[in-house]
């Protein structure tokens, strides 16, 4: 499965560094972060009471480690005994971009998020996790009675036009895939603990992989849930964009001079002569962020 576990899956371009920048500059009501590692830290960070280093050991059964498998990781993050029941969950490709308040994540002791539908049409591997992730919903979900009972949520006007998905998609009587936005995303630990308790067997075999196989669910899962249990409030968009790495005029237009709320600069399969893009990258996160981080030696 060399797209699933190539090395773009793994190699580190220098984004985290600036991640924390932005969250120390565009959401200072932050309490606390996180940063999940199997034993590691970058050479450049120091430790403080605000930002802090979690061990895979502390929050994942020692039987299934060590893990090189996201997916295990995530679905694991609800048993972090000292994060908050309200928590936002960042990949290190991601980054704030503007100001943000904690009522673009949390309303009413809720997540805000989006509803839209998406079919996948499946390229690669990658699909098949995505696909594993939709059979469960329509395991539990009947798409015609969501719609009819949380139909402000599936057909709300801040979707803008993405609201044509789901106008487009209303006939089909099953759910056929969700818009998966790569951002930083709200949960609640008691989500996770809520799905797990249907589909524990299933998520302990995810758990169970070193790498990410075809058979795996992810924490996507735990989000499409919640938006057809429509335990959320509806999200105004566009709050963010993904952006691939080989886009580098376009994500560095954003970075320097956009309005969007949070981005994340995804790395792609077959990028040729990487450590240039790299190299521009760092360039502009430089200039966006130019202040040395509180987490930095």
């Amino acid at each position: 499965m060399p797209w699933v576990n190539g090395s773009n899956r793994y190699r580190d371009y220098g984004t985290l560094k600036y991640l924390l920048r932005s969250i120390e500059k565009y959401a200072s009501w932050v309490h606390k972060v996180f940063i999940l590692t199997d034993n590691q830290k970058p050479q450049w960070f120091k430790e403080s009471s605000k930002v802090v280093i979690i061990d895979h050991k502390d929050f994942i059964d020692g039987k299934y480690l060590t893990t090189f498998n996201s997916n295990a990781i995530e679905l694991n993050i609800g048993k972090i005994k000292k994060l908050s029941e309200y928590f936002v969950l960042f990949n290190d490709d991601c980054l704030l971009n503007n100001y943000v308040e904690k009522e673009d994540f949390f309303k009413d002791g809720v997540p805000v998020d989006a509803a839209i539908f998406s079919p996948i049409f499946p390229e690669s591997d990658f699909d098949r996790i995505r696909i594993n992730n939709v059979i469960i919903i329509n395991k539990y979900f009947k798409k015609r009675q969501v719609q009819r009972k949380k139909f402000f949520k599936i057909f709300s006007f801040k979707y803008g036009t993405k609201i044509l998905n789901n106008i487009l998609m209303a006939p089909y009587s099953r759910f056929s895939g969700f818009y998966d936005f790569h951002l930083p995303i709200a949960y609640t630990k008691s989500e996770f603990l809520e799905v797990t308790k249907f589909e524990k067997s299933k998520i302990d075999e995810t758990i169970s992989h070193k790498f990410r196989e075809d058979s795996d669910l992810s924490h996507w899962l735990i989000r499409y849930w919640r938006l057809m249990s429509g335990d959320f409030e509806t999200q105004k968009l566009p709050f963010g964009k993904l952006f691939y790495l080989f886009q580098t005029d376009e994500w560095e237009k954003e970075i320097l001079k956009g309005k969007l709320k949070s981005l994340c600069i995804n790395d792609g399969e077959n990028i040729m002569d990487i450590a240039s893009y790299q190299e521009r990258l760092i360039r502009v996160l430089d200039r966006k962020f130019p202040t040395k981080g509180m987490n930095e030696e």
